[in-house]
C-alpha cells in the first residue's frame, strides 16, 4: 500500500497567512514609531544646529505631564554633550 501524498497547496495555506501576519504587524509597527521618529529627526536637527553637535549616540523622550527631548552626543572637539 502507498501512502496518499497531500496536495501541495495544503503547506501553502498555513504558510501564506503566516506570512500576511507578520507583513501586517510590521507595517502597523512603523507606522505608530512614524510620529516618534518625526519627533527625534527634529530634535536631533535643532541639537547639530544649536550645540554643534558632529555625532548622535543617543535620543530620549520623557513624558510626564509635558514632554522633554534630549539628545546626546559629541562635537566636533569630542566633548559628550546633551542637549
Amino acid at each position: 500500500m502507498r501512502r496518499q501524498q497531500r496536495p501541495r497547496w495544503r503547506k501553502w495555506l498555513w504558510i501564506l497567512p503566516v506570512v500576511l501576519l507578520i507583513a501586517g504587524f510590521s507595517g502597523w509597527y512603523y507606522r505608530a514609531q512614524a510620529p516618534r521618529n518625526q519627533l527625534r529627526r527634529e530634535a536631533i536637527q535643532i541639537a547639530t544646529k544649536q550645540a554643534g553637535l558632529t555625532q548622535v549616540d543617543q535620543f530620549y523622550w520623557f513624558t510626564h505631564g509635558a514632554s522633554y527631548l534630549t539628545v546626546a552626543g559629541t562635537t566636533k572637539n569630542k566633548r559628550p554633550v546633551y542637549v
